[in-house]
């Protein structure tokens, strides 16, 4: 078969990611018709590398807040009697007294999201797509920070869907007096109220729409808006640290949008890395053999997984993997083929066939099918939570007329053989510059596909500092 045939994709690039939702069973999720409310907590990773722009759908990168200034007695005003040009001015001159100037600030303040340890340059197609929730669950998601070091440990959001059902993402700390809008508030129509001081914002633009006890809303009152995009029972949101509008969108499944696939179960893992080795794994060919190999019946601690005792099962592996061409340079696919062998006799029955397709940096489509079990789907997302720490959830949809305990025993073996590479993930390094042979060029290719997921604004995780001023 030649590598076109192989690796070639059918991609229905007519639906856009937007504001609007797609329609979802109703059945996978229930909770869709109850009002949500949930708090995101996104952090920057990374080492040594340039943090990686995942793709979190829908989004731009937020203008640099300013730092709340201090007043002086003498200084202190009621919102309520200064015109907004007074309050301007009034704020800029308090800034521009206390805050430190650019020049001065650490250069993590162009810090945000998905983080990266060492990587390359840039890339116009930067960006990161990272399931902020699952119509099915609530999940966490990487968004950034302008100019601030917190970017570089994690932002918090409030996710909430209103009253009319369409989900919204928010900043999640109130700019009154800095409470957690996601912490004891509440929905009131498109709003999301602050459990402080009750002050309502909208979830489209963001903006203050009442205050309770005031006479008058500030124009200049509102909360950063990060755009989402809700597909495939999941909530994303799109980060870039240049700011940059989304450059794809994310393709619909079809199949649980039309309810012919349901919703079979969810994993999640936390892993010790940085966020490229995760995806680099469907490069890495030659893992599969010596790590995956030994049947699941032997467990996941690398200590016992090639015991004797549990020999007589075998897993066999064909793999191939190629980077997609434009339009789609920011997908890549894994084909895979499984078969079982059982005492060394091959069990034909049980062989599987596996099309990986990767999306920009943090989400993975695994289809498969099987000639009597029917077909699904796991979708792999990739967010991190701090530097040097993933969070990777596998979601499985399933076809409907096929007994729940199939996909489940599918994705309880597929979290056998991820556990495995976790240890692995948890107790090694990453080496930027690592030394190949021959058989190892898929990897080679890989990391300059991936390289295009990261800018020169891509913040670096220090692994040391040069004095003992810490």
């Amino acid at each position: 078969m030649h590598e076109e045939e192989l690796f070639g994709v059918k991609e229905d690039n007519k639906q856009r990611l937007g504001l609007q939702s797609p329609d979802v069973n109703d059945d996978l999720c229930p909770e869709r018709q109850e009002t949500e409310l949930t708090l995101i907590k996104v952090e920057v990773e990374d080492k040594d590398t340039p943090h990686i722009k995942e793709e979190v759908d829908t989004s731009s990168v937020k203008e640099e807040e300013e730092p709340l200034p201090f007043y002086n007695k003498e200084e202190e005003l009621m919102l309520s009697d200064i015109k907004e040009e007074e309050m301007e001015e009034i704020v800029t001159k308090l800034v521009d007294e206390d805050c430190p100037s650019e020049e001065s600030s650490s250069s993590s303040q162009h810090i945000t999201t998905e983080g990266e340890k060492d990587h390359c340059k840039d890339s116009q197609e930067d960006g990161l797509l990272a399931p902020i929730s699952d119509d099915n669950d609530a999940e966490s998601h990487s968004p950034h920070t302008d100019d601030d070091e917190e970017q570089s440990e994690g932002v918090n959001l409030a996710v909430f869907r209103g009253e009319d059902g369409k989900a919204h993402v928010l900043d999640a700390y109130c700019p009154h007096l800095g409470a957690n809008l996601a912490v004891g508030g509440r929905v009131v129509g498109s709003c999301i109220e602050c459990p402080f001081h009750g002050w309502q914002f909208q979830g489209d633009s963001g903006k203050c729409e009442n205050i309770p006890y005031a006479e008058k809303v500030p124009d200049f009152a509102k909360v950063d808006v990060w755009h989402s995009c809700e597909v495939n029972g999941q909530i994303l949101v799109w980060f870039h640290c240049d700011g940059e509008e989304p450059q794809w969108t994310v393709p619909e499944q079809e199949e649980i949008t039309k309810g012919e696939w349901v919703y079979r179960g969810r994993t999640e893992h936390y892993v010790n890395a940085h966020i490229e080795e995760i995806p680099e794994n469907a490069a890495d060919l030659s893992h599969l053999t010596y790590l995956h190999t030994p049947g699941i019946v032997s467990g996941v601690d690398l200590r016992y997984t090639k015991n004797k005792t549990w020999q007589f099962v075998q897993h066999h592996w064909k793999a191939q993997w190629a980077s997609e061409s434009s339009p789609f340079n920011h997908c890549s696919q894994m084909l895979l083929k499984h078969s079982l062998h059982v005492f060394g006799i091959h069990w034909p029955l049980l062989d599987l066939h596996v099309v990986a397709r990767q999306v920009g940096p943090g989400l993975v489509f695994l289809r498969f099918d099987h000639s009597f079990l029917g077909s699904g789907m796991i979708m792999q997302s990739v967010t991190p939570v701090e530097p040097l720490l993933q969070c990777v959830s596998h979601t499985i949809f399933y076809q409907s007329n096929i007994p729940a305990f199939v996909p489940k025993f599918i994705l309880k073996g597929e979290s056998i053989q991820f556990e495995r590479d976790v240890m692995i993930w948890n107790n090694k390094t990453y080496i930027s510059k690592p030394l190949l042979v021959k058989e190892d060029s898929t990897i080679r290719k890989h990391r300059r596909w991936y390289s295009q997921f990261y800018s020169e604004n891509s913040p670096r995780f220090q692994y040391q500092r040069d004095t003992l001023e810490f």
